[in-house]
Order: C-alpha cells, then structure tokens, then sequence
C-alpha cells in the first residue's frame, strides 16, 4: 500500500474551550492508504493537546512510521499487524487511530461495501438497506452566559434536542450558561436535553454544587461527564452513589482495562467512546466490555473534522447500542475538507454511508 500525509490548520467560528484548555484551530493529519487498484482509505490524527497531551508533529511522524510497517501488507494482514501493535502503548494514539481507520475504510472499500457494514447493520430500517440516521447533540464550550443565545443562533436550523454544556468548575457561571441554554429552548418552542461535561473541571463538592442548583431550577441532565480528575475513581463511585444523574466517564476510560477498572470502583454508569483518545481496535474492546457489564454508551471525539467523526459514526451505526450520539465538532470547522459529508448540511441527523468505504472523498 502506498500512503500520503497531509497536515491541516483548520480554525473554528467558535474557540473550542473546555475546562482544561482552549483551542482556536483543529490542528490534524489525514493519512492516503492507496491500494493500486484505484481503492483509497481515509484516516485522521486529531491530537487534542489539553486531552491527550499529544503533539501534531510526533504524531504525523509516528503515522509516518505505522505506514511504512504495513507498505508491504494487506489491508487485512494490516488489521492483524495493528492488532498486535495496539498493545503497545507507547505509541502515539492518535497515530494509531488514523492508520486503523484508513485500513478499515480501505477493506470496506475493496469490498465495494459501506464501511458501517463491517461493524454490523443493527440500525438498519427494516426492510431497507439504508443505515438509520444518527441524531447528533450540539457542544455549548466554556463560554460567558450573555454568550449562549448567539452561540445557539448559530445552529438554529439545524434542529439540535441535545445539548453538551461544557462546564467549567466555576458553579455560578456553569448554572447560568445551562439556564441559558434551556431559556433558549424554550423561546424557540424546542424541548432540549442537557448533558454536562466537566472534563475534569471539578472536586465532590462543586460536583453537588452544580447539580443542586440546577434542581433548584427544574433542570436534569442526562447525565454528567467527567466531573473529577481521570484517576478519582473513589470520589467518581461517592458522586454516583450521591445522585441519581449518571455519571458518564471519559478521560477515566481510555483503554479495556480501565473500563474493567472503572466498573469494579462503581466509577460510573456509562462510557464514552473516542476513536481518537483509545484507537479503534482498542475502542471496539472497550464497547464488548460496556455492553457486557451494563454500561450506557456515547460515542464521541475530540476536536476533529468529518474524516475521524465520520469513521465514529460508521462505527456507531453498525454497531448499535449508543444512547447518546456526540459527533458535532466538524460543525465548528470553518474549512471542510472532504467534498461532500453529512456535516455539510444543517441538520442534527447524521446519514451513514451509502456508498463503499466512509464515502468520503477529499478535496484537491
């Protein structure tokens, strides 16, 4: 197989702040997996520095690396090769995520069949060999609450019911952007769902804070991601034994291990799932053990465009099981990179791929 690397500035409308960091731009590396025979897979490495602690240059070098290893392969002794390497941890994951994606994208492709196809088809419209669409949530990053109404102006039509408030730890302003949020909703006659994210933003007792004050107002999320630090396990188990709102892990879970780990602690009721932080073997692991232990499932990413959100959403649409669908953050991408995808349209509902591969063609 022969391969090309690519690296992109892409900035956003809108920073991409969360409580651990802020970005203005999606800094990523799309890898070229060509076969010869006129089949070409995509893969992205979107390193979300304040998350992964990754940097674009090693990663690129790393996928680099990973290419030439599999040059002389198949894609499917590829698979097999990746398989084994994946247990290295050392390496770069998000290098790692894009040279799996591009190699599964690439067999779905010689096999002239979706890429969802290779995951399963259990969303499926009956009698119908379209996949079911996603419905996407909107991210609400760390912003001042007299911001919100025109940040959700934005993306009025595209018809958004979720909402993933990003909070901060600073309880009084987190309650006002939520209470903002579902003001917003309600002047536009739009029943909206809440889920907090606090990337790990907060300690037990701001934790509590937050979610009493938004009883107070009648207000319930549908879960809380991430509240304390990746390694709190103990305080995570308190927090869930505390409320009823579940408590949805993120950076506690990046790998099978400690998905197990996790669950023996009674961390959390739920996962989420991000090619980008665990690789996609490693992601199809921990979704086997989620759903054997009873875990709610999300699928989400870090600040990617449509070619490492796209493979999510493959992914999730053949596999099925996931409550909550978080694959947004392309919508904050001022450039697009592909010719056509289903974040070029303003719509929440994300089609999976009708075509062979990911469907997904770049621009020249």
């Amino acid at each position: 197989m022969n391969s090309k690397i690519t690296i992109h500035h892409l900035p956003v409308h809108t920073p991409f702040a969360i409580a651990s960091g802020t970005m203005q731009a999606a800094d990523c590396a799309v890898v070229e997996l060509d076969d010869g025979c006129g089949n070409v897979g995509l893969g992205e490495a979107a390193p979300f520095s304040a998350v992964t602690g990754e940097n674009l240059k090693k990663t690129a070098e790393a996928m680099s690396a990973l290419c030439e290893m599999i040059r002389p392969l198949s894609p499917e002794q590829s698979i097999k090769t990746l398989i084994r390497e994946s247990y290295d941890r050392d390496l770069p994951v998000t290098a790692f995520c894009a040279i799996e994606s591009a190699v599964f994208d690439l067999i779905a492709r010689r096999k002239s069949i979706p890429l969802w196809r290779l995951f399963g088809s259990p969303t499926l419209d009956r009698g119908s060999d379209i996949p079911a669409s996603l419905a996407t949530d909107i991210t609400v990053t760390v912003m001042p609450p007299d911001q919100v109404p025109g940040f959700m102006d934005k993306f009025s039509a595209h018809g958004f019911l979720t909402f993933k408030v990003k909070v901060s730890g600073r309880v009084e302003a987190d309650t006002e952007c939520v209470r903002e949020v579902v003001a917003w909703g309600t002047r536009h006659q739009r029943p909206t769902e809440i889920i907090l994210d606090g990337n790990q933003g907060f300690d037990l007792e701001r934790a509590l804070q937050l979610l009493n004050n938004l009883a107070k107002l009648n207000i319930v999320p549908v879960c809380f991601e991430q509240p304390l630090p990746r390694t709190d396990l103990a305080g995570l188990a308190k927090l869930s034994r505390m409320t009823a709102v579940p408590v949805l892990l993120d950076e506690s879970v990046t790998t099978f291990e400690e998905v197990l780990c996790a669950h023996r602690a009674g961390a959390g009721s739920m996962i989420n799932i991000k090619i980008t932080k665990s690789g996609v073997i490693e992601s199809l692991r921990m979704i086997t053990a989620a759903k054997s232990l009873g875990m709610g499932l999300m699928i989400g990413g870090m600040l990617e465009t449509e070619i490492a959100m796209g493979f999510s959403l493959q992914m999730a649409a053949g596999l099925g099981g996931f409550k909550l669908i978080d694959l947004d953050t392309p919508f904050f991408i001022e450039q697009r990179l592909t010719v056509n995808s289903p974040w070029h349209n303003p719509t929440a509902s994300l089609d999976a791929s009708r075509t062979a591969g990911s469907g997904l063609t770049l621009l020249k």
